[in-house]
Parts: C-alpha cells; sequence; structure tokens
C-alpha cells in the first residue's frame, strides 16, 4: 500500500495544542446538522458492499489522500451517510452513498474493510437532494459546479414538490385564502434560501449558466481551472454549442487562458481581437454612440479635430489684420489700475 504523500499531509489541517491532528474542514466534511437529521443508526459496513456510482461531483484525489493522512494521524471523521437502494435500480451492493465520497475514498486508500456509516431511510430522490445540499451548504464548490448542483436541486426538489413546481392552484377559494395567509405553495429559491444560504440572484444566475452551457463542454471543463472563473464561463455560454466544445477542449489543454483567446486560437474571431489597441478603439466607437450632440462636440475639440467656437470675449482682444484696438488696450489698463489702487 503507498502511503499518501507528504504534500497531502499538509492540506488535511495542522496539530492543535493537545497533539492531536485537528483537520482544516476538507471539502467532503459535512456541516453541523440539526439533531433530527442524526437520528439514523451508525453502523460498520463492509467498503465492498457499498455502491458510490452516479455521483455529481468526481474524487479530487488530494482530498481524499488528505483525509487518508489525517485518518492515519488519529483523526475521526464523521461518519458516510449510506441508503438501501430499490431492487429497481439496479444496484448489486447492498446499500448505495448518499454523501461522504472522499471519506469513502480515503478509507480505499487506507486499506481498511470497513467505514463507519449512517444508515439512512432515504430514497433515490431524496438521497440526490441530501447529496447536493450536503455540497451546497460549504461553499467550496467552484463555479460551474455550483451551477449543475443548483441545476440539479431544482430538478429534484420539482419531482419532489410537484404542485410547487406548477405553480400550484392559484385560481381556487382555498388557495386565494392560503396565499394572503402565506401559506401558498413553496418557491424553489425561498428553499435554496433556508437550505443552502442562496440569494435568488445567485440561483438564477447559475440556473442560467447551466442551461447556456453544451453537456459535452461541461464534461470537458469539470475540475479544470477556467471552471471556477465564472465570467469566463458565462461568455463561453454565450457561443454557439457546437462552438463551446471546441473552446473547451483549447482552454483545458492550455491553448488560451480566456475564451476571447481561444476564438482567435480556432479561428472564429473577428479581426483584431484580442489586440489591446483594437479593443481601445471598440471602447471610444462604444463610447461615442452614447454621447448627445454636446459631448460629441467637446471631444472633437478636445482632439483638435475642430476650431473651437470662441467666446465673445475672446472676439474682442483679435482683430484680424490690424493687432490689437487701442480702445480695448485703454480700457483694460484703466482696470488693471483701479484694482491696484483699491488694493
Amino acid at each position: 500500500m503507498v502511503r499518501p504523500r507528504r504534500r497531502a499531509q499538509a492540506l488535511a489541517g495542522r496539530r492543535a495544542e493537545n497533539g492531536s491532528l485537528r483537520v482544516s474542514r476538507p471539502m467532503d466534511m459535512p456541516l453541523p446538522v440539526r439533531p433530527s437529521e442524526l437520528s439514523f443508526p451508525i453502523e460498520d459496513v463492509a467498503l465492498a458492499d457499498i455502491y458510490d456510482g452516479n455521483r455529481l461531483r468526481e474524487i479530487e484525489p488530494a482530498w481524499a489522500e488528505a483525509m487518508a493522512a489525517s485518518m492515519e494521524q488519529g483523526a475521526r471523521l464523521p461518519p458516510v451517510v449510506l441508503r438501501q437502494p430499490d431492487p429497481r435500480e439496479g444496484i448489486k451492493q447492498s446499500y448505495a452513498l448518499v454523501s461522504g465520497g472522499h471519506r469513502l475514498a480515503a478509507h480505499r486508500l487506507l486499506g481498511r474493510a470497513s467505514i463507519r456509516a449512517e444508515i439512512s431511510t432515504y430514497d433515490a430522490l431524496q438521497a440526490r437532494l441530501a447529496e447536493v445540499q450536503e455540497n451546497l451548504v460549504r461553499h467550496d464548490l467552484n463555479a460551474l459546479d455550483r451551477a449543475l448542483f443548483i441545476a440539479e436541486h431544482k430538478r429534484v426538489w420539482e419531482l419532489l414538490n410537484p404542485e410547487a413546481g406548477r405553480g400550484g392552484d392559484r385560481r381556487s377559494k382555498k388557495a386565494i385564502k392560503g396565499q394572503s395567509l402565506h401559506f401558498g405553495p413553496r418557491r424553489f429559491t425561498d428553499e435554496m434560501a433556508e437550505k443552502c444560504g442562496l440569494g435568488e440572484r445567485t440561483v438564477k444566475y447559475a440556473l442560467a449558466l447551466s442551461q447556456a452551457l453544451d453537456p459535452e463542454a461541461i464534461r470537458i471543463l469539470r475540475g479544470s481551472g477556467i471552471a471556477r472563473n465564472a465570467s469566463e464561463l458565462q461568455r463561453l455560454g454565450s457561443e454557439p454549442a457546437e462552438r463551446q466544445v471546441r473552446l473547451a477542449k483549447l482552454l483545458v489543454d492550455g491553448s488560451a487562458d480566456t475564451v476571447a483567446r481561444a476564438r482567435i486560437a480556432a479561428g472564429d474571431a473577428p479581426t483584431g481581437e484580442g489586440d489591446p489597441q483594437e479593443e481601445l478603439f471598440r471602447r471610444i466607437v462604444s463610447n461615442w454612440q452614447r454621447l448627445d450632440a454636446k459631448g460629441r462636440k467637446r471631444f472633437l475639440e478636445h482632439a483638435g479635430l475642430v476650431v473651437r467656437e470662441q467666446k465673445p470675449r475672446e472676439r474682442m482682444t483679435v482683430v484680424s489684420g490690424a493687432g490689437h484696438d487701442p480702445r480695448q488696450v485703454d480700457l483694460e489698463e484703466a482696470i488693471a489700475a483701479s484694482r491696484k489702487g483699491a488694493a
């Protein structure tokens, strides 16, 4: 058995004052939950009896290694959560994993034969909802995973709450009375705010992003650096589906670090895209179109493209081809002398 690397041990956490290892809450560590959610029986389950396929999130080796390193030094991790699958699901193992994928992987790295587990009463949909909520509530998902988890949460939630998903009965007297008492159908955004602490704008943005991205492009981007960049993901989502896949490959293999540069590398960008001077020119044109007549006139005068119109006083000091008007000079000297005398 190969021991986890020392780099993983550093990720696991640092020693507390009493000498025991303190894990700095790895990504798989669940947050505290209500006592009613801890009422499932706990027992030791053989790893061979656990099915852990069909997960929304792939295991990240570094985190699994970090957990394994902390376990070797005496850390006790919370039990994983399992369920007993329905025979119609076609799962051969006695149990299916609900949450705790990285803990399960850490046990396998250490060659353990069994793991402590809560045996829940969840069905397949309830288990999926629990998996999604556990990941969302920790706020450690990258931008792409967050969008996908929120979209999956909405799909499962609407299956479990069909009346709310359709908008419910809003016409009958009973429904109207319920709405006036705030007992109407619960909105998905309300559920997200209560269970996961996510605002309505965040939820809507994530749902729009998950719908805009092509499934194959998503598969390519999962686990990559670009998956953490919400702005670049949004730019990629604005591209046609067939182009998204091509650009995603360029972003992942290192040929480009932005969607704009990927478009240049793929030959899909307009002439001049990516050139800083071209970008400045486009900004000037864009701002010019928003200027009113007065603003455009000021800009042209500033650039020296038109002769600035002189004010009446400025015109008084200049007489074309004749120099200064003596009367104007006498007047200005009289004004200057009077100001000097007053001082």
